[in-house]
């Protein structure tokens, strides 16, 4: 629907195939290993979304893992 803003992105995307969830798992190694740029870099290049939907996704899987 236009005008109306977009639901924030999970860490798994509902469209997500076998390859997202495979990117979702390397996702998760770098942020358990605290490399979070790359995990956000590697968020925006399977999931095609900007700067800050990556790196809100990637701090709340973080927050998750905690």
């Amino acid at each position: 629907l236009r005008g109306e803003p977009s639901p924030a992105p999970s860490v798994a995307p509902k469209c997500a195939g076998a390859t997202g969830v495979a990117a979702d798992a390397e996702i998760e190694s770098l942020v358990r290993a605290g490399r979070l740029i790359e995990g956000i870099k590697l968020y925006r290049e399977r999931h095609r979304v900007g700067l800050k939907e990556a790196k809100d996704a990637v701090e709340a899987l973080q927050a998750r893992l905690r």
